[in-house]
């Protein structure tokens, strides 16, 4: 016994209904996922730079056995690593190791803001990799604004946000 054309049932979605699945679910993805603003993940990024260039610096104490200074400047919004009074050169730009962070890519509106370094604006790293003082530096970018802090006795370097 055959079934008529009619009497079948349809057991699948049209594509109006999928279609609108699909809407619905876009506007609520839209909602619910935070928005990031351009200027917190530049001040991120650039906190996250300076952390790795700090721990580079610590690393490079360690196997030259020789301090490793890191000196920062919130006038010029820059900072440089120097080994003994003589510029450490960049592993990949083969130049002196000084960043300006206004002239790293999507960074145009990050500062330096402040550091907790004196007068000098360095801290240097022994060849244990300790530092001769703890220190934070600020880093802003719009209103958002990010620590890193550097620990007196482990040399530990850490960012949170403000």
């Amino acid at each position: 016994m055959s079934r008529s054309p009619e009497a079948r049932i349809s057991r699948a979605f049209t594509l109006v209904e999928i279609l609108m699945v699909v809407i619905i679910m876009a506007i609520a993805a839209a909602i619910v996922i935070p928005y990031s603003s351009a200027s917190g993940t530049a001040a991120l990024a650039a906190a996250r730079m300076i952390t790795s260039d700090l721990q580079y610096a610590q690393n490079v104490a360690i196997t030259t056995q020789k301090p490793v200074t890191a000196t920062f400047s919130t006038t010029t919004n820059e900072y440089s690593l120097t080994s003994q009074s003589e510029p450490l050169i960049h592993p990949i730009t083969k130049v002196a190791y000084t960043v300006r962070l206004s002239n790293e890519r999507g960074m145009s509106g990050v500062r330096i803001e402040s550091t907790t370094l004196g007068a000098a604006g360095a801290v240097t790293f022994d060849e244990f990799g300790s530092p001769s003082e703890a220190c934070m530096i600020l880093v802003k970018a719009g209103a958002v604004m990010y620590r890193v802090e550097v620990a007196a006795a482990t040399g530990n370097i850490k960012v949170t946000a403000l």
